[in-house]
């Protein structure tokens, strides 16, 4: 049994019909894969500077209305004790819209400063690739070239004016 699972295992290899030579001699074209490159780092450059953007937006909005809200909670407060009412506590909802307000605030701001940080990490490696995909691009050089033209049998002279893309 086991000499004829070697067999059948060298049987496989030998008589197997895929042609891996084209692996080895596979060419990149190092303009198109740096021109990938550098769209897959721009478009996440893109998104995560949206991204940023908008948690900046619910920053500023949220720090704006719990500072009003905040302001109205203690001029409020000093009404309050100067009739001699009782004042707010902590689980009034007054408060907690406050402190969820703030929160929102804490949490977008991280979010602005994080994704602000991979913005400019991907615009750098966008820019890198940009780069590495110039130096890589065809070149595309207009030559002018003038050849002579003569002909003994005929006796003829002259001239070519050669373009080159």
């Amino acid at each position: 049994m086991k000499q004829f699972v070697i067999l059948l295992l060298l049987a496989t290899i030998a008589f197997s019909q895929e042609d891996f030579s084209y692996i080895k001699n596979a060419e990149v074209d190092s303009a198109a894969y740096y021109e990938k490159e550098y769209l897959y780092h721009f478009e996440k450059y893109q998104r995560d500077e949206n991204i940023s953007k908008k948690a900046l937006f619910v920053t500023m909005g949220s720090i704006g209305i719990a500072g009003a809200l905040g302001m109205f909670i203690l001029i409020d407060e000093i009404d309050r004790k100067l009739s001699s009412e009782s004042g707010y506590t902590m689980s009034s909802p007054l408060v907690i819209v406050e402190m969820s307000l703030f929160s929102i605030f804490l949490i977008s701001d991280v979010v602005y400063a994080s994704y602000g940080t991979f913005a400019s990490i991907e615009k750098k490696e966008s820019d890198a690739y940009n780069e590495k995909r110039k130096a890589y691009q065809p070149r595309h050089i207009t030559k002018i070239s003038a050849v002579p033209l003569i002909n003994p049998i005929e006796q003829k002279y002259g001239g070519i004016l050669a373009l080159n893309f």
